[in-house]
């Protein structure tokens, strides 16, 4: 919200060209391992598409995912693991055996549903309204791009 309008429409046209320059590289390796040297993060990105989300290490390993989505599950990660822990102590349970890096995407919004501002739509919706969370299948439905994060 606090970035100028010119400087955020100059950043989501490149945003954009490297997406198509992505799509292109894409079809270039036609589902084989992208090389490492590819710096393109819309290679990696696939939120659009939907990601199964069950572990950690999906996103951590296997997927890049837009920061914001990222800090947000692994908060609710380590809020599972502290409701966990604190389990544990109360009821005289090794902790140790209590770490699991499973992920319930099905609590992604129990500590909060922002509001954003869909630039395209021209419109305030709630996280939940362009986030879409169906059984650990995660799928961003407006690209990071045409969205204003209210602070």
């Amino acid at each position: 919200m606090t970035l100028p309008a010119k400087l955020r429409s100059k950043l989501a046209e490149a945003a954009q060209i490297a997406q198509r320059e992505a799509a292109a590289q894409l079809e270039q390796f036609k589902g084989q391992p992208i090389p490492e040297t590819f710096s393109n993060l819309w290679l990696y990105d696939r939120a659009a598409h939907g990601i199964e989300i069950d572990d950690l290490k999906r996103i951590t390993d296997d997927f890049g995912i837009y920061p914001y989505l990222f800090r947000k599950i692994v908060k609710l990660w380590y809020a599972t693991q502290m409701r966990r822990y604190w389990n544990a102590l109360s009821t005289n349970t090794d902790v140790a055996v209590q770490y699991d890096t499973r992920i319930d995407l099905t609590k992604l919004f129990e500590d909060g549903n922002p509001y954003l501002f869909v630039i395209s739509d021209q419109d305030f919706v709630r996280l939940s309204e362009i986030l879409r969370v169906e059984k650990g299948r995660l799928t961003l439905t407006k690209y990071p791009y045409d969205l204003v994060f209210l602070s």
